[in-house]
């Protein structure tokens, strides 16, 4: 028969469960050191937990209407042998001190995750390659770390930055939902390494107070669409803006490509459009390449440093002024 936790409100120290649980009283189960999940069976939290620690190192934990509150430094930690099923609930990590989301499970999946720490930073680690939302992650105080992550996927829901930070690392940020997202929240910045937006018939807005977009490796557009919104200032400090079958509706945005190195606006898109376009580097070439023949620009263009070489543009649409203040211009 399966422990059953009914009535029990607080655990002063560790709990292993080495078999199933029965957790559904509507109260939140508190464990003062770490709960460890080592059973081969199934278990489904009903109700909320709130853990120094969670491990789950065999079976199933399914996460039902609760929540997890991750509040020491005990963190996250997933067996490659066991397995978490998110589905409706909503993952926390709070507390002040340093986090880790990891184990020897290479992937993690969660519905919710909310980051909300007075002080202090969770990172993945382990060996975790991929982090996959279903639903919202939330940056709402403290710092999520990408960490070993190389992929963060949106499966679904919105990215919410309020007073939250996020350090990509050279990890990539993948937008794929089957809805409209958003990028969004009380900040007024965003920062991502790599971006990949990939929800064909569907929309990635910038809403809210986010004013301004920091991308500091590819923008790849590969379907659906990226829609400025709010955002009036997306700097490409990185590589390229990719666009193949994506589609970007810029709004009233400026797209300045400050790198110090080679960067192109390419990919399989024969054009594309912007707002305002700007170049603003210390060094390098700012180019056109790939399959992209034509460029639009609505409002002006300016080159302010750097070099802008048209490459494959044999045509620019250029709505707005040609503003040269010290760059240079090739084609």
């Amino acid at each position: 028969a399966p422990y059953d936790l009914t009535g029990v409100n607080n655990i002063a120290n560790n709990l292993d469960i080495q078999s199933t649980a029965y957790l559904n009283d509507n109260t939140t189960l508190t464990v003062g050191g770490t709960f460890t999940y080592s059973s081969t069976g199934t278990t489904t939290l009903h109700d909320s937990i709130a853990v120094n620690g969670l491990v789950i190192s065999a079976g199933t934990i399914n996460d039902g209407e609760g929540s997890i509150n991750v509040f020491g430094t005990g963190g996250f930690t997933r067996s490659s042998s066991a397995t978490f099923n998110a589905t409706t609930g909503t993952v926390y990590f709070t507390g002040s001190g340093a986090q880790t989301l990891g184990g020897t499970a290479t992937s993690h999946t969660f519905n919710n995750l909310y980051i909300n720490k007075t002080s202090g930073t969770v990172t993945v680690g382990g060996s975790a390659t991929s982090i996959t939302l279903n639903a919202d992650l939330t940056l709402d105080s403290g710092t999520l770390d990408k960490g070993t992550a190389a992929t963060i996927t949106m499966a679904g829901g919105s990215w919410i930055i309020n007073s939250g930070s996020f350090t990509p690392g050279t990890g990539t940020v993948v937008f794929n939902g089957a809805s409209d997202q958003a990028i969004k929240g009380t900040s007024a910045s965003a920062s991502f390494n790599n971006l990949t937006v990939n929800n064909p018939g569907f929309t990635l807005t910038a809403e809210e107070s986010v004013a301004t977009l920091n991308i500091s490796g590819n923008l790849t557009l590969t379907d659906g669409e990226l829609d400025a919104g709010t955002a009036t200032t997306i700097n490409v400090t990185g590589a390229n803006w990719t666009s193949n079958a994506g589609i970007f509706t810029p709004a009233g945005s400026n797209v300045i490509f400050n790198g110090t190195g080679a960067q192109a606006i390419n990919g399989t898109a024969t054009s594309q459009n912007f707002y305002s376009l700007t170049t603003n580097k210390s060094a390098g070439t700012r180019s056109v390449a790939g399959s992209t023949d034509t460029l639009t620009i609505d409002g002006k263009h300016s080159i302010l440093a750097g070099t802008f070489n048209a490459g494959s543009a044999d045509v620019i649409n250029l709505h707005g002024n040609w503003s040269m203040n010290g760059g240079t211009f090739t084609n």
